[in-house]
């Protein structure tokens, strides 16, 4: 989390920061840390909720699924949860849980 002076309607209220304004980055990267997608939200903004918005921002294009073996997707425990898991599938992922 960080601070965003510049990020407007982006942003919202910080509960752990007396309300003060705040974004925070959700980051999809490949295998190497390159990154794929980028989304900024107010810092209150759940990670999982994001997972949609983060999936169709990715502005690589992908071989398409026959030319490519599979696609992993390596994500923490708040991703375990059925919806994450149906919206990682949607997009062709094999999810790989994290600590």
């Amino acid at each position: 989390m960080f601070k965003a002076p510049l990020a407007q309607e982006a942003v919202g209220r910080n509960p752990t920061d007396r309300g003060k304004k705040g974004s925070k980055r959700h980051l999809l990267v490949d295998g190497r840390g390159v990154p794929l997608s980028l989304v900024v939200t107010g810092v209150n903004a759940h990670d999982v909720t994001q997972l949609v918005a983060v999936l169709g921002a990715i502005v690589v294009k992908c071989p398409s699924p026959h030319k490519r073996r599979s696609r992993h997707l390596c994500a923490h425990a708040g991703y375990r949860g059925k919806n994450a898991m149906s919206i990682i599938l949607a997009y062709g992922y094999i999810a790989h849980g994290g600590p």
